[in-house]
C-alpha cells in the first residue's frame, strides 16, 4: 500500500481488517469468503526486503520504494 495513503493512515488508527472475495456471477453461486484479522506495520528492513523479493519472484514486478509493509494476523472463528 502506498506510504501515507488514506488506507495506511486508517490502519494506523484502527488495525482491524476485513477482506472479502469478489462475487463474480449474478446468482453468487461460487460463494464468497471473508478474512478477518489485524494489521501492524513491519519496520524490520530484512522482512520488508524478503517480502519484496517474494513479490518480484512470484508476480514478476517489483514493489516501489516508499511503500508501507504490514504484517497481517488472521483470526479464526
Amino acid at each position: 500500500m502506498l506510504w501515507q495513503s488514506k488506507k495506511a493512515a486508517d490502519l494506523m488508527r484502527d488495525p482491524r481488517i476485513l477482506v472479502h472475495s469478489v462475487v463474480t456471477s449474478r446468482d453468487g453461486g461460487e460463494g464468497e469468503f471473508k478474512i478477518r484479522g489485524t494489521a501492524r506495520s513491519e519496520h524490520e528492513l530484512a522482512v520488508q526486503h524478503r517480502y519484496a523479493d517474494a513479490v518480484a519472484g512470484g508476480l514478476g514486478w517489483a514493489l516501489s520504494q516508499g511503500g508501507s509493509t504490514c504484517l497481517l494476523s488472521v483470526s479464526r472463528r
